[in-house]
């Protein structure tokens, strides 16, 4: 009777040690398959699926042009068509974006944010001088930063991003991809074409 005492109170000491744990990031709820709808949003600009180059860009003349590839089959990750962006060029204070507003804001705490990338070999040799990072806008506050510890190489890569469990990103009003030059550093320019696929969060 006592062994059984003891084995119930070790049992019942594991279950509350488990309950305890804070739990991983959440599996992804919704999903954007870039295919679709193409909306023109003014100034010669479109947007995809809601997602658009950053409306808040500094950088002028624009240097990013986003359109729907659905021709380039290799450039397309998953479905029927993908974001292509042409890059005039990506340069040291001149990143990519690819932006999304939400309305009403939406709760991004402790969820993995992934989107696919299809980087060219031209683009994946200076891996190292450029990264693509994820910022979120706190509704009624500012950005907050995210990085991955994955980067993109020649071809399609997934890149994941761990959204901090936190009340600090449970009323997100935007999302934004960015693809920049690494702080201090003055990379070689690239002009050209990347992709951007299947983003979940």
């Amino acid at each position: 009777m006592k062994r059984i005492v003891t084995l119930a109170v070790v049992i019942f000491s594991i279950m509350m040690l488990s309950s305890c744990k804070s739990p991983g990031p959440l599996a992804a709820t919704n999903f954007d398959g870039l295919n679709g709808p193409v909306l023109n949003i003014g100034n010669g600009l479109i947007s995809i699926n809601n997602w658009e180059v950053n409306p808040y860009s500094t950088v002028s003349p624009s240097n990013e042009t986003l359109s729907l590839n659905t021709t380039n089959a290799a450039c397309i990750e998953e479905g029927t068509g993908s974001a292509e962006i042409y890059c005039n060029p990506l340069a040291y204070q001149k990143p990519i974006t690819l932006y999304k507003a939400f309305s009403p804001p939406t709760n991004l705490s402790n969820r993995i944010v992934s989107i696919w990338m299809y980087a060219p070999s031209d683009l994946a040799a200076l891996n190292g001088t450029y990264f693509l990072n994820l910022y979120v806008t706190v509704d009624g506050g500012g950005d907050k930063e995210i990085s991955s510890s994955n980067q993109f190489s020649s071809g399609w890569t997934q890149i994941k991003f761990t959204v901090p469990n936190s009340d600090d990103y449970t009323y997100i009003s935007a999302m934004r991809f960015s693809l920049e030059a690494i702080a201090n550093l003055t990379p070689t320019p690239f002009p050209g074409y990347i992709y951007f696929d299947e983003i979940s969060w």
